[in-house]
């Protein structure tokens, strides 16, 4: 049904419709099916198709030229267009070039000048420059050669420093060399030196000159001015060991103030045997001094841990040896027991032995030996004699290696010991400076038991320590 409906509609457009009313039946003729009215329906499309197929066709043909025809003009017009608006940006691009290539002419011939004037001025310059290098080459050379000559005279001050100070690092106990005497008188004088080695200088003369006291004030200032100086330091405490040895009882203070110098120079030379080994030794002198027993032992005790350290560091040191030795004998005094007394001594003998060993000409290894030999003879009543032999034997080697007034005082021991009254009153008035200077010493010491009371040196003891220090009593002191 419904493709009848679109053929009747399609006939009617195509203007067919006539031929339709002609041809269609009667209505006294039979009914036509479905199937037949369909297919005459499809045979009249047909014929109807066929018969308009060719003017449709040229009237399509006409269309497609025409449109054809239409758009090829429009291609064409559109492609004019495009080519003159091509020709005309190619002209305003060929303006452009054109005035491009103008300005780099114009900047090119720019450059080039601008080139050249550098070029010349360049070359005025350096030419200048050449000029005036060549000018100035002499004097340059010529200051060249100044700077040169200058770094070699610094050169040479500087080892003449160094030489300098190296030849007067002596230690202040020991007398310069002949050399060094040289040395000290020189930089003494030159004001141009520095300053620290002129006045290390000038305390090595004051020094030499057993100026105790201004060598003193000067090594004192060299260990402020360089704490870190072990040899200042050293120094320091030599001298005022050396204040302190001219008059022990009024000078104390200088015991302490040497033993703060040592241990400075301890700390800052831990290998320097020297400064333990004199440490000690003023350690021991202020023994003398203590007020008790007990103080006295304390002193005796760090002494000898500062000779068993120097010992340590200076095994082949005879002096170490030999005041290692004088500080036991002194601890012996102390020992409430005869054993322990001997047994002190006994070590200290093996001690000065091993001092007059090293060297044979220390006479204080002989004159300490000796002295302990003197303490030793009054535990041994039985062999005293033999001891005191021997004692004196080492007393008169020592004597006649140093020839010191202050040996006479353990040959007055020796002959109180013996009760020989004119011999110890012959050697007392030879050690009477020593003993002046040593009257704690001289009360404690129990060789002149035997002379005491004795009218001649009880009248000795009042002139030569009129204080009342003499031997009076010359008891030992008790121990704390």
């Amino acid at each position: 049904m419904h493709r009848l409906i679109l053929a009747l509609l399609l006939l009617s457009v195509l203007g067919v419709g006539s031929a339709w009313a002609v041809e269609s039946p009667s209505s006294a003729t039979r009914p036509l099916t479905k199937e037949q009215v369909e297919s005459m329906v499809q045979d009249q499309v047909d014929q109807a198709l066929r018969a308009q197929r060719p003017k449709w066709e040229d009237r399509i043909e006409a269309l497609s030229q025409e449109y054809a025809g239409r758009a090829a003009g429009d291609v064409k017009k559109g492609v004019d267009d495009a080519l003159e608006q091509a020709r005309i940006e190619n002209a305003k691009l060929e303006i452009k070039v054109d005035e491009a290539h103008r300005n780099l002419d114009r900047w090119f011939g720019f450059l080039t000048l601008l080139i050249a004037a550098i070029s010349i001025a360049l070359g005025f310059t350096a030419s200048r420059a050449v000029k005036d290098a060549k000018a100035h080459e002499k004097e340059a050379r010529a200051i060249l050669g100044e700077i040169n000559k200058c770094h070699a005279d610094a050169r040479q001050k500087v080892q003449d420093i160094q030489e300098r100070v190296a030849s007067l690092d002596a230690l202040a106990d020991k007398p310069l060399s002949p050399e060094q005497r040289h040395e000290v008188a020189e930089l003494a004088a030159d004001d141009s030196a520095p300053m620290l080695l002129r006045l290390k200088a000038k305390a090595y003369q004051a020094g030499e000159r057993k100026d105790w006291g201004m060598a003193l004030d000067m090594w004192r200032a060299l260990a402020r001015l360089d704490p870190e100086n072990a040899i200042f330091a050293f120094n320091a405490g030599v001298t005022a060991h050396k204040m302190a040895g001219m008059n022990p009882l009024e000078n104390r203070q200088y015991f302490n103030e040497a033993v703060e110098f040592y241990r400075q120079a301890q700390s800052k030379a831990p290998t320097a045997w020297a400064a333990f080994t004199n440490h000690g030794a003023a350690l021991a002198e202020l023994a003398n001094l203590a007020p008790d027993a007990g103080e006295k032992k304390r002193l005796l005790d760090e002494a000898i841990g500062l000779y068993r350290q120097a010992q340590s560091k200076a095994p082949e040191d005879a002096n170490g040896f030999s005041n290692h030795g004088a500080a036991l004998a002194e601890l012996a005094k102390l020992a409430p027991a005869v054993e322990e007394k001997k047994r002190l001594l006994d070590e200290a003998i093996g001690l000065y032995q091993q001092a007059q060993s090293k060297a044979p000409e220390n006479a204080d290894a002989f004159y300490n030996h000796g002295s302990a030999l003197l303490s030793l003879s009054m535990l041994e009543q039985s062999g005293k004699e033999t001891i005191l032999q021997e004692a004196e034997r080492l007393l008169n080697k020592a004597y006649c290696l140093s020839r010191d007034t202050r040996m006479g005082y353990n040959f007055a021991c020796l002959w109180a010991l013996r009760d020989n009254e004119e011999n110890c009153r012959q050697w007392l008035e030879k050690a009477r400076e020593w003993i002046q200077q040593n009257c704690a010493q001289f009360s404690a010491d129990a060789e002149f038991d035997s002379m005491r009371d004795k009218k001649w040196f009880q009248d000795f003891v009042a002139e030569v320590c009129p204080d009342g220090e003499g031997p009076g009593d010359c008891k030992e002191p008790k121990s704390s």
